[in-house]
């Protein structure tokens, strides 16, 4: 598992912005992105500034994950493409695959399925002791960060008014990330050991 920075970057999941250009991120053409800044053409915001601000994010995410994924991104149903661009999110920040480990899996797991905002912002004030440049995080940023981490718990389908809940995609799905030795994403996106070791198994027996 790559090591990330601890911050988020803008917006959310962006699973719009990152289709409008995904024939960008599938052939690598990450430079040709400077003209997508430039008009409204692709991504359907008026104001520049947005669009930078979304591209340089999307830049940053596309560095840290093997190729085929925007391919297969790309290829998904629309349910499954949120849950592989949420695998982009949790390889692109460090914190947000903390929470999803430490707090969201945690109350999976202890069947304490409420979330809400407090508990993100909770988050922030315990990982401050691992990551001091939280501590300089005005009050504002931390409510700001903490409302896009729920926004994405929501657009990926783990929280459901504000009760988590396990996505259901394909089996198919998760083998692709098993193949690509990322197996951990299915613990993370609350599947059992038992349902782990079922579609480990499966894929296995294909091979």
């Amino acid at each position: 598992m790559k090591k990330q920075t601890v911050s988020f970057g803008v917006g959310g999941l962006l699973l719009h912005e990152t289709l409008a250009i995904i024939d960008y991120l599938v052939e690598g053409k990450i430079k040709e992105l400077n003209e997508v800044i430039k008009t409204a053409e692709v991504l359907k915001t008026n104001s520049e500034s947005s669009r930078v601000r979304f591209v340089t994010e999307l830049r940053r995410r596309y560095k840290v994950v093997n190729n085929e994924i925007w391919q297969f991104i790309k290829d998904c149903p629309a349910d499954e493409q949120k849950l592989a661009l949420f695998f982009v999110c949790l390889k692109a920040s460090q914190l947000l695959f903390d929470f999803q480990f430490e707090i969201v899996l945690e109350k999976w797991r202890t069947l304490d399925l409420s979330l809400d905002k407090n508990d993100v912002l909770y988050f922030f004030n315990k990982k401050s002791l691992t990551y001091p440049e939280i501590e300089k995080w005005s009050e504002k940023t931390k409510a700001k960060s903490a409302i896009v981490f729920i926004r994405i718990l929501n657009e990926t389908g783990f929280l459901v008014q504000n009760k988590i809940t396990r996505p259901d995609v394909s089996k198919q799905f998760w083998q692709f990330f098993i193949g690509l030795s990322e197996a951990w994403f299915l613990e993370w996106c609350l599947l059992s050991k038992v349902q782990r070791d079922q579609i480990m198994e499966k894929q296995n027996d294909d091979i």
